[in-house]
């Protein structure tokens, strides 16, 4: 059971961070920038966005907050399969 929380835990760390570098990408913000949107320092997102540090749950909800709607419905679709995309094997 522990294995799969970690598997988990790692994919979603690793989806968060390409859903983050692909929005930056997207709307051609610098890293400085999403810093900014994320209420983050530059060094700091530079950090997470390489994979040294995860994530903060304030920054996954500023993160949501900057995305429209149907960006974030298209997020939360995609999360939904990272999250339960282990749940088959376990069956």
């Amino acid at each position: 059971m522990d294995e799969m929380k970690a598997a988990v835990s790692k994919s979603f760390k690793e989806f968060l961070r390409n859903q983050m570098y692909q929005f930056r990408k997207t709307y051609q913000f610098t890293q400085e920038k999403m810093a900014e949107i994320l209420h983050i320092t530059p060094r700091c997102y530079f950090e997470q966005e390489h994979g040294k540090y995860s994530f903060s749950a304030m920054s996954f909800a500023f993160f949501i907050l900057a995305m429209n709607d149907e960006e974030k419905a298209e997020f939360l679709e995609q999360l939904l399969i990272v999250l339960n995309g282990n749940k088959e094997d376990k069956l």
